[in-house]
């Protein structure tokens, strides 16, 4: 009986050891994932903290750069559309921003071809100048033409719901694009980046004084004589002051050419940029990742700049 009796109290003692075991188990358990995620919530806090400090630090740059840029179109020898003309140079020559971490960039507007507007002849002509062989330019200009065209009848050399759906991609849409980022949908677009560079949805004229070989080129009468002579011209800080003196760049044969498209040139084209666009990129130590990035459209308002649109990332 005595030994029935201790056998009986040592398996109950050995029960109760292994519960208190495993309690012990349980709560240094549940202990170390409560301290996970607190340690991840902190983490979390941290984060969204330091993206918020790297937003304000993004506006406070635009600000700086928004000031030396109105401050430029205030001074009586700018007081025409000198300044306006050269806002990046403005910008980045601004004392307001010079040994500050601020990296702000400004970019004129048409610069790149409007992908919902240009015509096949200057998509082509763009591509060809961009470096494209004639077969790989007809294919992206088909392409693209095919996406944003209303119907799904297919050009040439382009691309339309059959293909897309053969290759198990996303269709076209069959009417404008609405950002330059679907580019990378459509046929071809998606591997070459130097292409996707060219365009952008923004219906605005070519800035002749700041768009690219590759954009002027594409030009109504816009011929490899006269694209280098605005160049050479740009080179030399003397910039295009109204579309009428470009006859005078050029040899009589280039200048009757120039004549006979010169209201289609006028439709396209323009010697003041309508916007610039001011990139505004805060990182959270020097070397680290962008943190925030603020990107703001403006137009002239007299001697202001009026803020069209804003964006911003995270």
């Amino acid at each position: 009986m005595r030994r029935t009796a201790l056998r009986s109290q040592q398996r109950r003692q050995g029960f109760v050891l292994i519960a208190v075991l495993w309690v012990l188990v349980l709560v240094s358990t549940l202990g170390m994932a409560a301290g996970l995620a607190a340690r991840d919530a902190i983490g979390t806090t941290r984060n969204r903290v330091e993206s918020t400090r790297a937003r304000w630090r993004a506006e406070g740059c635009f600000e700086r750069a928004r000031a030396a840029a109105e401050a430029a179109l205030a001074t009586a020898s700018n007081a025409a559309f000198g300044a306006w003309d050269s806002l990046d140079t403005v910008v980045r020559e601004s004392d307001g921003l010079a040994g500050s971490d601020c990296n702000v960039t400004v970019e004129a507007s048409g610069i790149r071809l409007d992908a919902n507007s240009a015509s096949a002849e200057r998509i082509r002509l763009s591509l060809r100048a961009l470096g494209a062989a004639a077969l790989l330019a007809d294919s992206l200009t088909d392409a693209l033409i095919d996406w944003r065209d209303a119907d799904d009848a297919m050009s040439p050399a382009g691309a339309e719901s059959d293909w897309y759906a053969l290759e198990e991609r996303i269709g076209p849409r069959n009417a404008p694009l609405g950002n330059a980022a679907e580019l990378t949908l459509i046929r071809g677009f998606g591997e070459l980046e130097p292409a996707r560079s060219l365009f952008d949805v923004e219906p605005l004229g070519t800035a002749i004084n700041h768009a690219p070989y590759a954009v002027l080129a594409a030009l109504p009468a816009f011929t490899p004589e006269l694209t280098a002579s605005v160049l050479e011209r740009r080179a030399r800080g003397t910039p295009i002051a109204d579309l009428a003196s470009l006859g005078s760049l050029v040899s009589a044969d280039a200048r009757d050419q120039l004549m006979a498209r010169f209201p289609e040139l006028a439709a396209a084209a323009t010697i003041h940029p309508v916007a610039w666009s001011f990139t505004s990129s805060v990182a959270s130590e020097p070397g680290e990742p962008v943190r925030a990035r603020l990107v703001v459209r403006v137009e002239r308002a007299g001697d202001r700049l009026a803020i069209m649109r804003r964006s911003v990332w995270p």
